[in-house]
């Protein structure tokens, strides 16, 4: 027992002494560490992060700023740069309306008269046909069947005379006979050239009757060709005329409603600066107002800062009479320019009545013509219709010849 209580006091009660005192120590210890750890994060960790994202969100913060600035600059560039080019596009498609519109008359003038001139180099060619080119043909027929004939005889007397010397060298016992067989057949061919000379001179005739026939019907149709173009020439020249005249009109009228289009332009230009002179003359008057209100309207108002305005108003005031005079002087002169515009816009409106009134003229006027054009072409129609009728069902008899005769015989 006394061991036990000795073994108690002097190894069990130390042991469990230094053990309590470790482990309260251990506690402590760890006790410290986590209010060391607290006092780190609430008075470092938490501070310096704060200030971390403090400093974070106003970079990011400004980033997005600068970076909406940088947009809103972007905008602003793209805004006016497609204003500018939509302006350009508009100017450039009036400048190039107007530009196919003059093209469009030059070349139709310079093909029409390209026509014309092919028209009248055809013409040519066919009265150069007619008178030099036909007559040169048949000369140039004539010399060479000439030509062909003399040289066919002459081929001739040179084989008679080649047969002559043979015969005359190797049978000169029949000389007799051969110039006796070389003149029959001299004169047969002397009869048959003279016979043919006389069927040719016969034919010639016959021919030179018919020709001149030919020729009178050949006159009377080139006479009535060439009326009927003429006559679809005069024609189509007059419509060429209108056309240019509906050209004309339409340019000039396309011109006014350009010229109404920018005094409108103007006349609302110069209404907008009136109103901003008459807006600024306004303003004026209201500052001489403030400027002559007394103490008590200061006092019921905004006491010293009402008074500091007062004396800026004051010393601007020298100015501002100055300004009110040379506002009401432009808008005398706006109201000047604009009765000028409008009378300007009145003008040409009258221009395009008129405008209107002479492309309504030249209309009726080119409706006429082709009524006229329609029914000259109807009846040469029926004309040419009834002809053909009558070629066609005509009854051969020699009552005209009939008919002809009595008549000359009365006339005798």
């Amino acid at each position: 027992m006394y061991r036990h209580a000795k073994y108690k006091r002097t190894v069990v009660v130390p042991a469990v002494k230094l053990i309590q005192r470790v482990y309260r120590g251990h506690v402590g210890r760890k006790q410290y560490r986590r209010l060391q750890h607290q006092h780190f994060v609430d008075k470092i960790q938490r501070p310096a992060a704060i200030q971390m994202e403090r400093v974070a969100r106003g970079y990011l913060g400004r980033l997005v700023a600068k970076q909406r600035r940088k947009q809103l600059v972007a905008a602003l560039v793209i805004q006016d740069t497609f204003r500018k080019y939509k302006a350009r596009r508009r100017w450039a498609f009036v400048c190039q309306v107007r530009f196919e519109n003059r093209m469009a008359s030059r070349i139709g003038a310079a093909g029409r008269g390209y026509l014309a001139r092919q028209v009248y180099k055809r013409e040519v060619r066919k009265i150069r046909v007619r008178t030099v080119v036909v007559p040169a043909a048949r000369t140039i027929q004539r010399v060479y069947r000439g030509f062909v004939v003399r040289k066919h005889l002459e081929e001739f007397r040179d084989q008679v005379e080649a047969a002559k010397a043979g015969e005359r060298t190797v049978w000169r016992a029949s000389i007799d006979r051969i110039k006796s067989h070389a003149a029959l057949t001299v004169q047969c061919l002397v009869r048959s050239y003279f016979a043919r000379l006389r069927v040719e001179a016969e034919r010639a005739k016959q021919r030179g009757r018919h020709g001149q026939a030919a020729v009178v019907v050949q006159s009377a149709w080139r006479s009535y060709f060439n009326r009927k173009t003429v006559q679809s020439m005069r024609e189509l020249m007059a419509i060429e005329v209108y056309a240019r005249k509906f050209t004309t009109l339409k340019d000039n009228l396309e011109m006014v409603q350009f010229d109404m289009a920018d005094t409108m332009g103007d006349i609302a230009y110069m209404t907008k600066h009136r109103k901003k002179s008459l807006q600024q003359i306004h303003d004026l008057k209201q500052m001489r107002e403030l400027s002559n209100m007394t103490g008590q309207d200061i006092a019921r108002g905004w006491q010293t800062a009402f008074e500091t305005e007062k004396l800026v108003i004051h010393f601007s005031m020298l100015l501002s009479a100055e300004e009110i005079q040379s506002k009401k002087q432009q808008i005398r002169e706006y109201d000047a320019e604009i009765a000028t515009l409008d009378a300007e816009y009145e003008d040409l409106e009258r221009d395009v009545d008129e405008s209107l009134l002479q492309e309504t003229s030249l209309m009726e006027d080119y409706r006429r013509l082709e009524l006229h054009r329609a029914s000259s072409q109807y009846l040469d129609h029926a004309k040419q219709s009834i002809r053909r009728q009558r070629l066609r069902w005509k009854v051969r008899t020699n009552r005209s010849n009939l008919v002809l005769r009595e008549a000359a015989a009365l006339a005798r």
